[in-house]
């Protein structure tokens, strides 16, 4: 197998063109840039490069600088370099073209011309002979008997190989433990069957880098006992142990926040339940629950099913006075906190009066928030009261803030729906929301995000060799599979997600109330998993297919629709580069994340709305 290549072409029929002939190469990746910066940075990164594609323009200086570079660096002057221009050389570049471009393609690219291009100018990879690996010197602390206790003893999980067979001849107790095999099990086996991100001859390059540069590090995946993966930062190097050469591998799992993980929990139970009426009966049961509540109240208007179909929904814990709650849906609440921020976290009690004070206990959290539609217009509001004191204020604002946002948006989606069924705004085929529908509702969760703080994220799903299915067994079958595929894309999000067909084979997901990144990988490979098993066509025959996923993220990648949908169309390429049915995160250069962050800023934040939710719910409690 080849080892990577760098692709830097932006029109996207190109792009697709190219990316479908260099994956029947046998490379080990595919990575797509977007641009130059992104380009130096994978150039930075990325040192086991055998091809590299760039597109020039008339007018691209910035290109032609960085082939300039490419033909300077000391690493990368002997990889071969292959030109996409729109018309002849002396068109594009009126003087000399670089001289380090050893071939090139014309645009609008012709798959056989460019194929015949590509195989001449590939060169084979230069293998690690056994004879320079022998050639490692001993290090002058003793080799690895001075890393033995570190070995033994680390938390990191461990194995040495013998980089030349590769065999493992052993691992540290922490590997035997997380990976929840037997030592005998593991003693004997090919590295490759416990580090699953590189085959063996790609090992072996990274060994000759490890040779070089001392250390290689990358993200990978290893095998559990259960036949689950886990996703790893990963690290190899070569070390010297009774006078033999060997590999060791290092691998750490990234922990999560335990309390984060407690919001994400309760945001992942919000999605169980659709309409309206049953989701907000569940959802203010888990706000009780999870945020150890006595009373909440949510008070929401169905605008699109006229007068009298507002929803009206209280819970209480048992133990709670139903005096008191209309103490506090009555006059006394709306006079206390008439024009204030109406959030109490400790000592509500004192701003409550007598109406917050009696035998069961004083109450000590005060909440209340509105619930607006996409359009900003307040639809409603929820109020909520705890003995207890919830602990630190931000807390009480994102739980409360993802159940508000919910409900807002299971009513959007009645709405929607109603709407769709007017404006032609679904997918004749799959019946999920089309293009439109799905651009229209990634501008307005932009704007929900930017006043909430809220980050999400995009998700550019493409099915994995679709036009060969087409192709062989009929458009039928593709539409079968298809609608199928929907289906499946179906089950694994939540009621406030949306997947869309967007074109083709192609579907778009928006993954919103994202607590960690991690939780939108997990995601992912969900979906990488649930399309795997083969699809019974209604004739009876067996079809498996794949997908490759992009991933970018609001705010740290992008602030807008178009380049949020790039972005993560870049990142589903370089999975498709990766070998297909996997996904990949959008990768932004240092410069670029940078000034994203500091453009992004929350245009509002919870407290300066409480005021007029107390008016609103207030005003609806007493009619």
């Amino acid at each position: 197998m080849r080892g990577s290549v760098l692709i830097l072409v932006n029109e996207r029929g190109d792009r697709r063109k190219l990316f479908e002939l260099l994956d029947g190469q046998d490379f080990e990746a595919i990575f797509a840039a977007k641009d130059v910066t992104q380009a130096r940075s994978m150039l930075a990164s990325e040192d086991a490069l055998d091809l590299i594609v760039l597109e020039f323009g008339s007018a691209d200086f910035e290109v032609r600088a960085l082939a300039d570079e490419i033909a300077g660096s000391e690493m990368f002057s002997k990889v071969p370099v292959i030109g996409v221009i729109p018309g002849s050389l002396d068109a594009v570049f009126g003087i000399a073209p670089p001289k380090n471009v050893t071939a090139w393609i014309s645009s609008p690219v012709d798959p056989q011309g460019a194929l015949t291009v590509i195989e001449r100018a590939l060169m084979p990879p230069e293998m690690p002979s056994e004879a320079a690996i022998d050639a490692l010197p001993t290090t002058t602390s003793g080799g690895l008997g001075s890393y033995r206790f570190a070995f033994d003893a680390s938390l990191d999980e461990m194995i040495l190989s013998d980089p030349v067979t590769g065999k493992v001849v052993d691992a540290n107790q922490t590997f035997v433990t997380q990976s929840g095999m037997s030592l005998s099990d593991v003693i004997g086996r090919p590295v490759d069957d416990l580090d699953l991100t590189h085959k063996a001859q790609v090992r072996r390059d990274l060994i000759q880098h490890a040779m070089r540069q001392g250390t290689v590090r990358y993200r990978g995946q290893v095998p559990r006992g259960d036949g689950t993966r886990l996703t790893v930062d990963a690290h190899i190097r070569l070390v010297r142990a009774d006078g033999e050469v060997r590999l060791l591998s290092c691998f750490r799992a990234q922990t999560a926040d335990p309390n984060r993980r407690v919001f994400g929990d309760f945001v992942d139970g919000l999605w169980a339940a659709r309409g309206s009426e049953n989701l907000a009966r569940n959802l203010t049961q888990k706000l009780v629950d999870y945020a150890k509540l006595d009373f909440v109240l949510l008070i929401a208007k169905r605008t699109e099913l006229g007068e009298g179909h507002d929803l009206v929904v209280s819970q209480m814990r048992p133990g709670f006075s139903a005096g008191l709650i209309e103490q506090l849906k009555g006059p006394v609440l709306r006079k206390v906190l008439d024009g204030e921020a109406f959030l109490a976290n400790t000592n509500a009690w004192k701003a409550l009066g007598a109406a917050g004070q009696e035998e069961k206990g004083r109450i000590e959290m005060l909440f209340g928030v509105l619930i607006r539609d996409e359009r900003q217009v307040v639809i409603g509001g929820l109020l909520g009261a705890g003995r207890e004191s919830f602990g630190e204020e931000a807390g009480v604002a994102n739980w409360v803030r993802a159940l508000s946002a919910r409900v807002a948006l299971e009513l959007e989606i009645e709405r929607a729906q109603e709407l769709g069924r007017a404006k032609g705004l679904q997918d004749s085929l799959t019946s999920l929301p089309n293009r439109l529908l799905f651009n229209d509702r990634l501008e307005t969760t932009i704007k929900e995000a930017h006043r909430t703080g809220e980050m999400f994220a995009v998700l550019f799903v493409d099915l994995d060799r679709f036009k060969n299915v087409n192709d062989s067994l009929g458009h039928s079958v593709g539409d079968e599979l298809l609608i199928a595929v929907g289906k499946r894309l179906r089950s694994c999000l939540r009621g406030s997600d949306t997947v869309a067909r967007y074109a083709g084979d192609e579907f778009t997901l928006i993954l919103r109330h994202i607590v960690q990144r991690e939780d939108v990988l997990r995601i992912a490979e969900k979906i990488c998993r649930v399309l795997e098993p083969p699809l019974t066509l209604n004739d009876g025959r067996e079809l498996q297919i794949t997908a490759s996923i992009g991933i970018s993220f609001y705010p740290d990648d992008a602030d807008s629709a178009e380049t949020l949908l790039m972005h993560a169309d870049i990142a589903m390429y370089n999975a498709k580069g990766m070998g297909r049915n996997n996904f990949q995160t959008y990768v932004a250069v240092p410069e670029e994340s940078h000034q994203q962050r500091l453009a992004w800023k929350p245009s509002c934040g919870l407290p300066s709305e409480m005021a007029n939710c107390v008016r609103t719910i207030s005003r609806r409690s007493t009619r």
